[in-house]
């Protein structure tokens, strides 16, 4: 096979990427590529393009280091951490394979290390990308811990052993209020449309020693006071509130629009969506506690 290297290429950060790219056209330009199916050109594009996207990571982790300038940089007390440590290493654990960046490193005798290019990156204290994480946290919704990391082993270059696993999902799960705290809208509403508040629970199965404490002693206690219906188990769940503010304009509706069988007729009432809506959920608060969150929030919004 015939390999076709551009003797004229110039020396840049993405040199790999660019070789890389020139070695996929080279193969499937060979006359025996040209005699395979679709599958196996098919597998050899995936294998090998995803090496591409790790080349071009890895160049653009490149020029960050080549350009990272010094600074003046202080520790948490406001210590100057004048000890400058070049090219300190760090792998990172991308969707495309392992990459590894260098960057500056400042220190100061009893103070930790601190990497301003991993804040600029916005950087995990782990070695996995967020897109790794984004992936895992996806796939850890739908089922186990073990068939995430099996989804992550078949379907990306990165790997994720399942202690990882659970400690990355536990990590991701700590900005769940936060982020439905940035969408509250709590300045009055010029508006006389109506302002709807709306709850409701949920049961979630939950670890023993997750449960309410008035449901632990109830499952120490193991007494059935009626047979369950099958596959049902008492005293395993632990309910959750959802609660969601809105505003919306009032649909006016009539008996015979309610009443109506005609399925023939194409005529629907316009209805306008909801607009300012928050939605969230607390396993860990009470239901009291984020119902009166809703009222809050509501109190805050009403005209």
């Amino acid at each position: 096979m015939k390999l076709a290297y551009s003797n004229s290429l110039e020396f840049s950060f993405f040199s790999e990427a660019k070789l890389q790219f020139e070695r996929i056209i080279s193969h499937l330009e060979d006359k025996q590529v040209k005699k395979e199916s679709h599958g196996e050109v098919e597998a050899y594009i995936d294998t090998e393009g995803t090496e591409l996207l790790r080349c071009l990571l890895q160049g653009f982790l490149d020029i960050k280091t080549a350009e990272e300038p010094r600074q003046q940089v202080c520790s948490n007390r406001d210590i100057a951490l004048n000890h400058l440590k070049n090219n300190c290493k760090r792998n990172l654990e991308s969707l495309f394979g392992t990459v590894t960046m260098h960057r500056k490193g400042y220190s100061q005798r009893r103070c930790d290390n601190v990497f301003p290019m991993d804040g600029e990156l916005n950087l995990s204290k782990d070695k996995y990308s967020d897109g790794v994480r984004l992936r895992l946290a996806t796939e850890a919704v739908q089922g186990s811990y073990d068939d995430a990391v099996s989804s992550i082993d078949t379907t990306t270059d990165a790997h994720v052993p399942k202690r990882q696993a659970r400690q990355i999902v536990q990590d991701i799960a700590q900005d769940f209020d936060g982020f439905y705290l940035q969408q509250r809208y709590l300045k009055p509403e010029n508006t006389s449309d109506l302002l709807v508040l709306t709850m409701d629970g949920k049961g979630i199965v939950m670890q023993p020693n997750s449960l309410r404490e008035g449901t632990q002693k109830a499952v120490k206690q193991q007494k059935l006071k009626g047979r369950l219906s099958a596959g049902e188990k008492k005293d395993r769940k632990r309910m959750a509130e959802v609660a969601a503010v809105y505003t919306t304009k009032p649909l006016h509706r009539t008996p015979e629009s309610i009443m109506s069988r005609n399925d023939n007729s194409n005529v629907r009432p316009l209805r306008v969506p909801p607009r300012n809506k928050r939605v969230w959920s607390s396993v860990e608060r009470s239901a009291a506690t984020v119902i009166e969150e809703a009222f809050l929030e509501a109190l805050e919004r009403d005209p």
